[in-house]
């Protein structure tokens, strides 16, 4: 397999990895939200909002977890722009 080949293969597993977290990202965002204006509408007891802080900051996590993998998928992509 050369390089080429190689890097190819690497820039589509980081895409579909990059897709997987985008749909949990785009989840718990909604979670969030769901969860916040529930709160706000007197549905659901003002501690609950403990959970939506603690889904945030998942959130964060996930956020900057989706961001390295877009600058992995730049850098293989300006390593098989040096190829050709």
């Amino acid at each position: 397999m050369s390089k080429k080949d190689k890097l190819l293969q690497e820039i589509g597993s980081l895409r579909e990895a990059r897709k997987d977290w985008f749909n949990i990202l785009f989840a718990i965002a909604s979670a969030i939200v769901v969860l916040v204006y529930s709160v706000l509408s007197g549905d659901k007891p003002i501690y609950m909002l403990i959970l939506g802080s603690i889904g945030f900051s998942g959130f964060i996590f996930i956020a900057f977890y989706y961001k390295n993998i877009e600058t992995k998928i730049e850098q293989k992509l300006d390593e098989l722009e040096k190829e050709e």
